[in-house]
């Protein structure tokens, strides 16, 4: 069941097109994560998940709620972060923790504790927050976006001025929270190597399109093939790959082919190459990155722009 759906949504702004008829869904429990480079929309439509910002079209439903007709239902669901999170700089973490609690509940001590406690922040929960780091205030805002329990996390840029352990222990809680929990996330991020870590799915936005939906890498167990042939039957065997719907790409020097597919499906592609009297002279195998498909993305798109 998708807890999260983005249909069709656009925003204009001074009669640009900010962010382009962008649909998208994620199953309860479930970590997605959307890469961009800088100025692609990824924030705007974040901001259009949370009721910041007023989409243009479209619509967004929470837990089957939607945020345009049905805003108080939808976005008790959520917890978020979004771009720097900002704090009374005079009070201490705990003291703006239990004053932002009050918004949604009865400020509970214990749970107050506990999540200065999962984010590393004890030892600073008594620390006035204008003197925390960059990483601490993100940490802080990471704290808050949990403590009324939500259904779904909205995270914008959550590992911005973190240390390398900060990013350790975010990934281990979010991933509790999916797995143990069944919480739903939504991040974005330009660390290609935390999405391809953490996230289940990923799409990729530039220019306000999302220009593909995917599930990771990781958990789909993809990779990178490169098969060689006789320069007598290259032609043919890539015509048959291409036809069976396999994106192939020609290293002509070599009379090589590559594409990308799911470890258990290389057999079905090596029999049908035999079946047609292919043979496949030699097979090469490398764990297909995210990284790749994101470069491989944006350059597709620029080529049609």
């Amino acid at each position: 069941m998708d807890f999260l759906s983005i249909n069709q949504v656009s925003k204009r702004i001074g009669g640009k097109n900010i962010i382009k008829n962008v649909s998208l869904s994620v199953p309860k429990g479930k970590i997605f994560g959307l890469l961009g480079p800088n100025g692609a929309g990824k924030t705007t439509l974040i901001k259009m998940m949370v009721g910041i910002m007023k989409m243009s079209s479209g619509d967004i439903r929470i837990g089957g709620s939607s945020i345009q007709s049905e805003f108080k239902d939808a976005i008790r669901k959520v917890g978020a972060v979004i771009e720097n999170p900002s704090f009374y700089g005079e009070m201490t973490g705990f003291q703006n923790l239990r004053y932002i609690s009050a918004f949604h509940m009865k400020p509970n001590k214990v749970n107050i504790e506990r999540q200065l406690e999962a984010f590393g922040l004890s030892d600073s929960a008594n620390k006035r927050v204008k003197k925390y780091s960059l990483g601490m205030k993100q940490r802080l805002g990471l704290a808050v976006s949990l403590l009324h329990n939500p259904d779904l996390v909205i995270l914008d840029e959550p590992t911005n001025g973190m240390d390398p352990q900060g990013i350790i222990d975010l990934r281990r809680i979010l991933r509790g929270l999916a797995e143990k929990h069944e919480k739903t996330v939504f991040l974005s991020s330009h660390l290609l190597s935390e999405v391809e870590l953490l996230c289940d799915y990923y799409g990729v936005m530039n220019d306000g399109e999302l220009l593909e939906i995917k599930e990771n890498g990781r958990a789909a167990n993809e990779f990178r093939y490169t098969l060689s042939f006789d320069s007598t039957c290259i032609k043919r065997a890539m015509q048959l790959l291409t036809e069976a719907g396999y994106q192939v790409k020609r290293n002509e020097a070599a009379y090589e082919l590559s594409f990308v597919l799911p470890e258990e499906k290389i057999m079905i592609v090596i029999n049908m190459l035999n079946h047609h009297q292919i043979e496949v002279l030699n097979m090469k195998q490398a764990r297909w990155t995210l990284e790749e498909d994101f470069i491989a993305l944006l350059n597709a798109n620029k080529g049609a722009s």
